[in-house]
């Protein structure tokens, strides 16, 4: 019997779910974490509390992170290429 643990390739660790539109708020954060500890650790915060969970992550744009989260341009452009390549894996 193989462990599906650690066979995933790809962005997702084992405790999501393979469909990134359903996450939780917890789970858009620890996913944040995972991909980019040092870049998104800072603004967890930032998507408690605009409630963002997999869907709102799956839609959400750049300019819209800017305007009404205050990213950094740096910060939104390199979120918004994780988000691109989630949205690959799940397509």
């Amino acid at each position: 019997t193989s462990s599906p643990i650690g066979t995933e390739p790809g962005i997702l660790k084992q405790s999501f779910s393979d469909d990134p539109s359903t996450w939780s708020v917890e789970e858009v954060i620890q996913f944040l974490k995972q991909t980019d500890p040092q870049t998104l650790t800072p603004i967890a915060d930032l998507f408690r509390q605009h409630d963002i969970d997999g869907k709102a992550l799956l839609l959400l744009k750049s300019d819209m992170m800017i305007k009404y989260m205050g990213l950094k341009l740096g910060t939104a452009v390199k979120l918004c290429h994780y988000i691109d390549k989630l949205k690959e894996e799940k397509f």
